[in-house]
Order: structure tokens, then sequence, then C-alpha cells
């Protein structure tokens, strides 16, 4: 069963921000970064911009114990969001 947490994160410009992801077995396997109103997206395989791809450090572990845990619906509801400012 994956699992989903937001934490605090900062932009390569030193930008405050929150860092969405969804976890799988360990590892990482979507997520969203979100600066100024901004909703960068990733996977593995597709991203949102250039400069924020998908991780190189997929292990997710007790190292990101400022995490909070969130709802599937709540990440689906963001991830949704996310993707729909790529189309317009």
């Amino acid at each position: 069963m994956n699992e989903y947490f937001k934490t605090y994160t900062e932009s390569h410009d030193g930008i405050e921000g929150t860092f969405y992801c969804e976890v799988d077995k360990g590892l990482i396997i979507r997520h969203i970064s979100v600066f100024e109103g901004i909703f960068y997206w990733a996977t593995p395989k597709e991203y949102f911009h250039e400069q924020y791809d998908f991780t190189d450090q997929p292990e997710f572990g007790e190292a990101d114990e400022s995490a909070i845990s969130i709802s599937k619906a709540e990440f689906d509801e963001i991830w949704n969001h996310a993707v729909r400012q790529n189309l317009s």
C-alpha cells in the first residue's frame, strides 16, 4: 500500500515551498514541489520542468522524519491540479 507525505522544501533559488510525494515500498514514485504557486511535478519518466525533474534520491526513510503523512485523496487532488496546470 502506497503512502503519501508532505514536507518543507526550498527551491534551487532558496524560495520556501512544499514537497509532496507518493512512496511505494520506501521509494518515491511521484512527487510535486510547490514554489510561489507553481506546481512542479515529476515521475521517473516525465516531469513538468527540467529544473525540477525526478529526484536522484528516491529513497524515503527515517531521515525524512519532518514529513507529515497525508491522505491519498489529498495527494491526488494536488497531483491533478499540478498536471492540469501543465495543460493550461
